[in-house]
């Protein structure tokens, strides 16, 4: 389908044949599909149970609330920032709180930075993050054994 990007392409394809009929059908007579997913589970935004997901796709990108039990709704935001990520090379694109271990996504691309850099300073500078989190990771996992 012209104008619908790869990455909302392969998020429909994983939906069943009539969520993806309609949601095909909407986006390409120009409107935005809504979806609901029901996934039981808590907000990591108020705390509160939900009872399901929505999803709001339009042609650029998708949008996630979560319903929650009582009625009212929490938006949990984007998959992905589009426009901030274009700013941020680095670890673009920047994902949405519903997009599962996202910060290991992070570290890898930043595992790609860290290659192409030039200055001798700046992976002095890097370095020495990196042995604070070794220590930090050290510690958790010291603390989630007890």
């Amino acid at each position: 389908m012209s104008g619908i990007k790869p990455e909302i392409m392969s998020f429909i394809a994983q939906l069943s044949p009539r969520q993806q009929q309609y949601v095909l059908a909407q986006l390409t007579a120009g409107k935005d599909a809504y979806i609901t997913l029901h996934i039981f589970g808590k907000c990591q935004r108020c705390g509160e149970e939900y009872k399901k997901i929505q999803a709001k796709i339009t042609l650029n990108n998708i949008y996630f609330y979560h319903r929650k039990i009582t009625g009212s709704r929490c938006y949990m935001g984007p998959e992905n920032y589009i426009y901030v990520s274009i700013l941020n090379k680095i670890v673009s694109p920047l994902h949405g709180a519903v997009v599962q271990k996202r910060i290991l996504k992070y570290i890898e691309r930043v595992e790609k930075y860290i290659r192409m850099i030039t200055d001798i300073k700046e992976i002095e500078e890097i370095e020495n993050i990196l042995k604070d989190l070794e220590s930090l990771i050290e510690f958790r996992k010291n603390q989630l054994k007890k």
